[in-house]
């Protein structure tokens, strides 16, 4: 039987056409969801690519600022250090002034202590008063004392 002879409603209408017309349609639509998750699977590759990319952009462009920061705050460090080493600097200058300033009042303290039992005992020898005598004479045995043991044995009296 030559199919070029035959109708086309009795080919459409056998068996055979029917099976391969449903073999066809399922073919047809397995390539169809096949297509579907090819375009699927292309977006979300652009999508990831989109994502890579923007990722190592930004994280290129953070240690760029990073070390724009490192730069910009650098010099800010290091001016506040040294403003730190002046000022412990001055305090420093500070307590050695401090310390020889001290020294030099305990010796003029020492100096006028001096001066005052030298005029106490001069003022009670040359008046011979026996109002001052008294009040005189302890503080000065007392200041020669405290001067000797202070500055040693070599000392003049």
């Amino acid at each position: 039987m030559e199919l070029s002879t035959l109708p086309e409603h009795v080919i459409v209408e056998t068996t055979e056409h029917k099976c391969l017309q449903s073999q066809f349609s399922v073919l047809y639509n397995e390539a169809m969801q096949l297509k579907t998750q090819l375009e699927e699977a292309r977006t979300q590759l652009q999508v990831s690519r989109f994502k890579i990319v923007r990722t190592f952009y930004w994280r290129n462009r953070l240690l760029l600022l990073k070390d724009k920061i490192s730069i910009l705050v650098s010099p800010e460090i290091y001016l506040l250090q040294q403003a730190n080493h002046a000022h412990n600097r001055q305090i420093e200058q500070m307590e050695t002034d401090e310390f020889s300033n001290q020294k030099k009042l305990r010796s003029e303290i020492i100096n006028l202590e001096d001066m005052h039992a030298q005029v106490c005992a001069i003022l009670c020898i040359s008046h011979g008063s026996p109002f001052l005598f008294p009040i005189a004479f302890p503080k000065v045995c007392s200041l020669i004392v405290y001067k000797y043991y202070r500055h040693g044995k070599n000392m003049k009296c």
